[in-house]
């Protein structure tokens, strides 16, 4: 059983996992007081801009804390991890991880063991469709925001995530090996609404950018 009172920190990108980790976190009882973005200096991740994750922070009245990361990373992390704890008093940590990535085991616990602080994966080793479906049936506000070939195209740009995109993500799985849940790196989401979200985002106008194969929303400081 989990120490409710011991402040608990959400790994955040932005997009649909760390989304739902945190919202079930809340729903636990855990004290969420930070999310957390790992991040080298002056990052531009054109899938999810620290600015939007400024936004979000602010709709759901979390504050949250870039720790910068530098090469060797491994140590790099370890330090970070550590300075939560000293300097934040962060106990444990949240990641919205779902499974292995390329085998290797999973990041941030093995970065963390031996700091002292705990990682909880809410959603380690789910059905991918069910991931989906609990988005959805919590009213998450959630749309494509980097897509890559050969499994989408740049017309799934800006698209919500809803039970008719789900049918399709589930047919193209069979179709051209797509993960549902975009977990070998086929597409990442932004969050821009959700159950703990006091306002929805509204995103700057953007147009849609193709860089060889993959595709991103450009423009209007979104990148």
């Amino acid at each position: 059983m989990h120490d409710s009172a011991a402040d608990t920190a959400i790994l955040w990108s932005g997009g649909k996992d760390c989304s739902l980790a945190h919202h079930l976190a809340v729903a636990s009882g855990m004290r969420v007081s930070y999310l957390v973005t790992f991040a080298p200096p002056d990052a531009k991740f054109l899938a999810h801009p620290i600015p939007i994750m400024k936004l979000q922070a602010e709709a759901l009245g979390v504050p949250h804390v870039i720790i910068e990361t530098s090469e060797p990373y491994r140590e790099s992390y370890i330090a970070g991890i550590e300075r939560l704890r000293d300097e934040y008093g962060v106990r444990r940590l949240v990641t919205g991880d779902i499974d292995l990535v390329d085998g290797f085991p999973n990041w941030p616990s093995e970065c963390a063991a031996g700091t002292g602080v705990e990682v909880v994966l809410p959603l380690w080793d789910r059905s991918r469709t069910g991931i989906l479906r609990e988005l959805i049936e919590n009213r998450f506000k959630i749309v494509f925001s980097c897509v890559k070939s050969p499994w989408l195209g740049p017309e799934w740009l800006g698209r919500e995530i809803t039970p008719e995109v789900l049918e399709e993500l589930e047919a193209l799985n069979k179709t051209n090996g797509i993960d549902p849940c975009g977990e070998n790196g086929e597409f990442h989401t932004m969050t821009l609404g959700g159950p703990q979200f006091k306002d929805e985002i509204r995103l700057p106008a953007w147009t849609p950018i193709v860089r060889g194969g993959m595709a991103y929303m450009g423009g209007g400081g979104l990148c």
